[in-house]
Formats: C-alpha cells, sequence, structure tokens
C-alpha cells in the first residue's frame, strides 16, 4: 500500500505520541499498531490466502515470525493469522507504553471518513478512516477540526470533530444496547465478505465484534466462539430475548454452528448474509428467515467475563 505522507510543513514540524516512527523494527520489537484504516489478516502469509479476520487502524498486535513480507500477529482478542509489513507499524515495550498513555481519538462516525491536509477541507484527502479507527490527538484547538495521526506516520492531518471522540472517554461508558444496534443499523446495505469486520463488508461474526466494539466491549472472533459467551438464554420464549442479545443458527446438521445475528426486539434481527440486513423468525413476516434457532446469549452484564472484555481493561490499550 502507499504511504501518504503530509504536505504542509506546519504539520510534518510537529511530532507527538508515537506517530512518525520508522518502520523499521529495532531488535526489542514484539509490538504493533495497525497503521491502516483496514488491514487485512490472513490465514498464511501470503495475498492469495483466506482472509481470516481484518484489523483496523491503531489496533495493537503482538508480533510474532517474520516470513518475507508477512508478520505472524496475535490480536487483543487472541486470534492468530498474517498480516502484510506494509500495514503494521513496529514498536518496542517503551515505544508502545508510550501510546497507550498518548491522547488518542476514536472514530465514531458511521461508514468513512477523510483526513484531510488543512482544516478547510480544500486541499487533497491523504487517508481514510473508518468506524473504530484509533489514532492519535496532535493538536486540538476545540475548533471544527481535530489534527490527528495515524500510527507510523502514514498519515496526518484534520478530520472533523463531529466523526471522533476521546478514546479514553469513550472507553469508560457504559456499554449500551441501543449502541450496539445503533452500530449495526449502520452497515444495513453493506455486503457480506468473507472475514470483514467493518462497514465496507462485514461477515456475520464480524458484524456482532463491530457493533459491540462500538459499545466498548471486545468479543470473540468467530460465531462459534462467541456462543460460547455471556450468559444462556431460553431460546423457547423470544418474549425473553432483549434488544442485543446474540441468536445463534445451525447449519444442515442443525448442531454446528454456522451463524449469528442481533436481536433487535419481537424476534427480528439484523445480520450479514449476502448483504447486511434484516430478518425474523416469524414465518409470514415479510423478512423471515427459514433458520431456527438454535442458542440465544446475553452479552451485556457479563462484562469481564472469558470471551467478553471491556477495552478500558484491556492491557494492551491502556496501562
Amino acid at each position: 500500500m502507499r504511504k501518504y505522507l503530509m504536505t504542509l510543513a506546519a504539520v510534518t514540524s510537529i511530532v507527538v505520541g508515537v506517530s512518525g516512527q520508522n518502520k523499521t523494527p529495532a531488535d526489542d520489537s514484539r509490538w504493533g499498531l495497525v497503521d491502516i484504516s483496514v488491514a487485512c489478516v490472513r490465514a498464511k502469509p501470503s495475498h492469495a490466502s483466506e482472509q481470516t479476520t481484518q484489523a483496523i487502524c491503531g489496533t495493537p498486535v503482538k508480533m510474532g515470525e517474520r516470513v518475507g513480507d508477512w508478520y505472524g500477529v496475535e490480536l487483543p482478542d487472541g486470534y492468530r493469522g498474517y498480516i502484510n509489513r506494509a500495514n503494521v507499524t513496529l514498536l518496542n515495550d517503551s515505544l508502545m507504553s508510550k501510546w497507550r498513555r498518548s491522547s488518542r481519538m476514536i472514530v465514531t462516525s458511521p461508514g468513512t471518513i477523510g483526513v484531510w491536509a488543512d482544516s478547510l477541507m480544500t486541499g487533497h484527502r491523504v487517508a481514510e478512516l473508518v468506524e473504530g479507527d484509533i489514532v492519535e490527538r496532535l493538536s486540538d484547538d476545540g475548533g471544527q477540526f481535530v489534527r490527528v495521526g495515524m500510527p507510523g506516520g502514514r498519515a496526518e492531518g484534520y478530520v472533523e470533530r463531529q466523526s471522533v471522540e476521546d478514546f479514553a472517554a469513550w472507553s469508560s461508558a457504559t456499554p449500551d444496547g441501543s449502541a450496539v444496534l445503533s452500530a449495526a443499523m449502520a452497515m444495513v446495505g453493506s455486503p457480506y465478505v468473507w472475514g470483514g469486520m467493518t462497514s465496507k463488508g462485514p461477515d456475520c461474526s464480524g458484524l456482532v465484534k463491530a457493533a459491540y466494539w462500538q459499545s466498548g466491549l471486545i468479543l470473540r472472533r468467530d460465531a462459534s466462539q462467541q456462543a460460547l459467551t455471556g450468559r444462556d438464554v431460553a431460546i423457547d420464549d423470544p418474549t425473553e430475548w432483549r434488544a442485543a442479545d446474540l441468536l445463534f443458527f445451525a447449519g444442515s446438521d442443525g448442531i454446528r454452528i454456522t451463524h449469528v445475528a442481533i436481536h433487535i426486539g419481537g424476534g427480528r434481527y439484523i445480520h450479514s448474509s449476502g448483504r447486511v440486513g434484516y430478518g425474523s423468525i416469524y414465518p409470514g413476516e415479510a423478512d423471515y428467515v427459514p433458520r431456527k434457532v438454535v442458542k440465544v446469549r446475553r452479552i451485556l452484564g457479563s462484562e469481564m467475563t472469558p470471551g467478553i472484555t471491556l477495552v478500558k481493561n484491556h492491557k494492551w490499550y491502556f496501562e
């Protein structure tokens, strides 16, 4: 991927936090930060390999073996795969600690936003960000725009204040079902992408993970893993299902979980299947999907139990 560089001298003259660090690793670099809006994480070290998941900008990763242009990585949820070296900035313990203590912003605007060369948005766009991306706050005069930097000096520029929030304040909010549903609904119409985890195209469990991330929670990656988290809810009485509960569906064998959706209420749900859209468990309704719910799990209220981690309590994000 191309490295976008800031062209204004006024911007490049200031270095704050860990932005601008060289991508050449020191011998003790065992950490990394994703430095592009969305990075592919693959099963094997090859562009031709299956995309198993994605990692968004500012995601901290533990670095593993290097194979050519690829690094083995571990993500904050414990998921493992390979990421291209062009999409990650390597840091040693000291620089990683500095990043955890830095002033950061998180993108909360649905979809994508631009990072602009100047605060009037009259210059060129130097980078793209998606909802959930984390960037450093380089300067902030309280006006309409905030100057931010992506890890590794990939881009520095201006974003609209209404599109971002202070990362520390955001992560301190109480997880909320309405926020989960709002994040999921904002992705309606997006295409289904295997391994996807953003509004550009999520798979079913990626939609769940991205929606809960917007409420400050880190869930496990796959539907079969998510089905083992939270509190079990009886499947025989849909009136007991709450908004943001997870509904799980089995494959043709009726046993192995192959699909997950987010309950909206009244037996209706939002899911990614072909594209992100709505479904219902009730025959006769326009969005009825002939799939049987085999498990229901309640995530909210089970924070900090296995597989459900508050971002603010995750040691990779904060000290």
